[in-house]
């Protein structure tokens, strides 16, 4: 008799391996060899996507809320009004910069200390 092993897997286990899945599916899209996106955007693409991923437990906000913030302001200082396909390598690095800064913002005030304060 053949006797069939069964694995149990806690909610914790699920969640793990579910995050990791879409993480690994994301850095294949963020990877695409016919992106229509700059270098330097595609890079710095993936490390905010990263980076929100390593965060977000620390956070008040949702994964999309915390990119369309990142977003947004990368939008403004880079100047792509018309959306981030047109921004350039060299824009790239006006994105980066905002994007260390936003960073280093939260690593001072954080958002859930917001909270806490009021």
């Amino acid at each position: 008799m053949n006797q069939k092993e069964t694995v149990s897997l806690t909610e914790e286990d699920i969640k793990k391996l579910a995050n990791e899945l879409y993480k690994l599916q994301r850095r294949d899209e963020l990877v695409e060899k016919d992106s229509l996106y700059c270098d330097g955007w595609i890079k710095l693409r993936k490390e905010i996507n990263d980076w929100i991923h390593s965060n977000i437990d620390r956070s008040e906000y949702s994964y999309s809320s915390l990119q369309m913030q990142i977003y947004g302001a990368v939008k403004f200082v880079t100047g792509c009004k018309g959306g981030l396909r047109e921004m350039t390598n060299e824009q790239s690095k006006g994105a980066r910069w905002i994007f260390e800064q936003m960073k280093d913002g939260f690593e001072r005030y954080g958002t859930n200390q917001k909270r806490e304060k009021n």
